[in-house]
């Protein structure tokens, strides 16, 4: 049976989201989050470089210039206990690395991590902001926070909301589960971004080398999970071995393995 990729999957959430043709999607889902008009918007390379051997290497789903601020967003498609370490672990490494270009530490800008999370349960709000704070709720740092929006929840509650703007967000974040008949079933006309956003979810799925390039990487993940418990680092290698022999794009062995790209392309010289 064929699978269907929505973007709940990584890979078609980035697509959609990261693709330079596309930032029309991304801007109205931002002002819709935000609460304001989005003028400039700029993609920034989402892979987070090791600076030591040991460091693992990473990368981020999606990262953003708006408007003079960062905004990084990540699609997490179940929710494990680490997942909010490892989030905010390589939050601040991005702000480390602004602030490490700059003149001075002090800076204006904001940095919002915006989680999409399925799997948190209905003991999560559907949308909650979280910010650095004192004991007594005073705010450590003003201008960094994360707002993590509760993906399960809204899919089913999404028309509860309280008023029409995040009604129509939450309606947008519920599409991001649908299948390819669902999808199929939503009206068309009534919302250029529903119609566009539909149309490329369904054109990622009727091209073979995508839909072979997410699956793949699905499969990876699996063999690596089951592999944790002993010779982890052995194991990435082998992994990234086997991926190289089938011609896997060597972005996707970093994310799937922890590896760098140096690393990798080690492997592939000998």
């Amino acid at each position: 049976m064929k699978i269907f990729l929505n973007a709940r999957y990584d890979k078609v959430f980035k697509a959609i989201f990261g693709d330079e043709e596309n930032l029309d999607l991304t801007k109205r889902l931002l002002e819709l989050i935000l609460h304001k008009k989005v003028e400039n918007i700029k993609v920034r390379n989402s892979e987070q470089i090791k600076r030591y051997v040991y460091e693992r290497g990473k990368i981020v789903d999606l990262i953003f210039d708006v408007d003079g601020n960062v905004v990084q967003m990540e699609m997490n498609n179940g929710y494990p206990t680490w997942l909010h370490f490892r989030n905010f672990n390589f939050f601040t490494v991005i702000i480390n690395k602004d602030a490490r270009k700059g003149s001075s530490y002090e800076s204006k800008k904001i940095y919002l991590l915006i989680d999409f999370t399925y799997g948190l349960g209905s003991t999560k709000s559907l949308e909650t902001e979280y910010k650095l704070q004192y004991s007594d709720h005073k705010e450590y740092l003003s201008n960094v926070s994360i707002l993590e929006f509760s993906m399960d929840e809204i899919g089913r509650l999404w028309y509860t909301a309280s008023d029409e703007d995040a009604r129509t967000l939450f309606r947008y974040l519920s599409i991001f589960d649908m299948d390819e008949a669902e999808l199929n079933a939503l009206p068309r006309g009534e919302d250029e971004f529903m119609d566009k956003f539909r149309d490329k979810v369904i054109e990622l799925n009727q091209d073979e080398e995508f839909v072979r390039f997410a699956t793949d990487e699905e499969d990876m993940q699996m063999m690596l999970n089951s592999e944790r418990t002993v010779g982890q680092e052995e194991k990435c290698i082998e992994i990234a071995k086997s991926m190289l022999e089938k011609e896997c794009d060597i972005s996707l062995i970093s994310e799937v393995t922890g590896l760098s790209i140096e690393e990798i392309e080690k492997l592939k010289e000998h």
